[in-house]
């Protein structure tokens, strides 16, 4: 399935990026407004305070 594979590179690319730091339990959802986009993680959040970054951070423009 589709969202079973975007999980699992998801969590490699993590794990490439913040070596050491492993990969949190994270959520991948689709939102209840398609306007938001195809899929939606908390990923951000999970990885801001280890990482000691703003949330934001994390976002493409």
């Amino acid at each position: 399935m589709f969202r079973d594979e975007l999980h699992k590179n998801i969590s490699q690319a993590v794990e490439n990026l913040a070596d050491g730091l492993g990969v949190p339990d994270f959520s991948l959802e689709a939102p209840e407004n398609a306007e938001h986009g195809d899929y939606a993680t908390n990923m951000a959040l999970l990885l801001a305070k280890p990482l000691e970054r703003n949330p934001t951070a994390f976002v493409l423009p």
